[in-house]
């Protein structure tokens, strides 16, 4: 009969950094699809190079993920409480050094390009891709050791990986603090014409994102974590997502472009709705995410139009027509098969808001322009 494992009192120190890997990266990967997938909708038109490398990297972390969730399985599945298959490396010597630092390059090497544009100048540039093509060969490197060594406590017990992961991850956490310096000295520099504005979402917020600090900071992290004395296996948790935080980053400086609001002029307190508006040189684009009896109008702006129903609790009645969209065109609803007033007032009108319906028939005057657009409107509503 054989003799259950016997699993050391600091069976945590070594499954745990392993797991809470396994876990952020499936949660940072979750991350990255949203934002793959808002990049797709804002930026059709995007230049290739962008598209290559944005769908490129996420093709590459689908793999990673995929090979670290077959990992997990067969550590915590299907060798559940063997400690020989905690400390055996698996598919991880390729899914994170190899991936991950290929990963880093093209996040780093774009970082480069904007910093050559936003200083006038290449030398900074050609510095942090010398640095990030340093990091890539010790990523290589380190897994190529991995792959031999093929166990976590003979990697650690070894003077080459050793060495290699310092190249990789002091080359690579090197690289990500010059990018992080010249980004911030941009971004706040009040006479640079870089410098931040106020938006919707807070400059403290996206100045840590936009900027690298956040991945700085982590690969500061994992690179103190990888050089502990006593070979600690904490670095594996940093280490698993550095990969997707590469991802993320350079999604979020691409998607920064895009602002989130509501078409002006429209009020609705039933349908919920997101507007994403892009800022580039040909005319914006609009994406939004609408119910089915909502009509939309690609490229151009929004147009949001309600069926007639019921009389609401308030005892005013549900509305259909369209506003104004967010290029300051007018759209003309569907003809109505309502037969009520309102609903043939509203139905020969280009443009109602519930506070125009509001204001009409509680009596609150009209502004001159408001009141002009009712002349106009009534005037096409009798025409047709």
């Amino acid at each position: 009969m054989d003799e259950s494992p016997v699993i050391p009192d600091h069976v945590a120190k070594i499954t745990g950094p392993l797991l809470l890997g396994y876990l952020f990266t499936f949660g940072l990967f979750g991350v990255l699809a949203m934002q793959v997938y808002i990049y797709y909708l804002a930026f059709r038109k995007e230049p290739i190079v962008n598209r290559i490398l944005v769908y490129t990297v996420f093709l590459i972390m689908v793999v990673q993920t995929v090979l670290l969730s077959q990992t997990a399985f067969d550590t915590f599945g299907r060798g559940f409480g063997q400690i020989d298959t905690v400390d055996n490396i698996s598919h991880i010597w390729f899914s994170v050094p190899i991936l991950g630092s290929i990963v880093a390059l093209g996040t780093q090497l774009y970082f480069a390009f904007r910093i050559s544009v936003m200083a006038k100048d290449k030398q900074l540039a050609l510095v942090v891709a010398s640095l990030s093509l340093i990091q890539l060969a010790g990523g290589i490197f380190t897994g190529v050791v991995g792959h031999d060594t093929s166990r976590f406590s003979t990697f650690q017990n070894s003077k080459v990986g050793l060495a290699s992961i310092g190249l990789w991850n002091g080359a690579g956490a090197l690289c990500d603090i010059l990018i992080a310096t010249c980004m911030v000295h941009f971004y706040v520099n009040p006479k640079s014409p870089w410098k931040l504005k106020q938006s919707r979402v807070p400059v403290f917020f996206r100045l840590p994102v936009q900027s690298g600090i956040i991945l700085t900071a982590v690969a500061i992290t994992n690179t103190a974590l990888c050089l502990l004395p006593g070979r600690q296996t904490y670095f594996q948790t940093t280490s698993s997502i550095l990969g997707n935080t590469y991802a993320n980053t350079l999604l979020a400086l691409l998607n920064s472009r895009v602002r989130l609001g509501r078409p002006t002029g429209y009020v609705d307190d039933e349908v919920s709705e997101t507007t994403f508006e892009t800022q580039q040189e040909h005319p914006r684009s609009a994406l939004v995410f609408a119910q089915p009896d909502e009509t939309i109008l690609d490229n151009v702006g929004i147009t949001t139009e309600r069926r007639p129903s019921t009389q609401t609790e308030a005892g005013r009645p549900s509305w259909s027509g369209s506003h104004r969209n967010t290029v300051g065109m007018r759209t003309h609803p569907r003809p109505m098969s309502s037969t009520s007033e309102d609903s043939r007032t509203l139905g020969s009108m280009n443009l109602m808001s519930i506070d125009d319906w509001e204001r009409r028939h509680s009596g609150r005057p009209q502004t001159p322009l408001r009141q002009q657009e009712e002349d106009e409107e009534k005037h096409i509503g009798h025409a047709v």
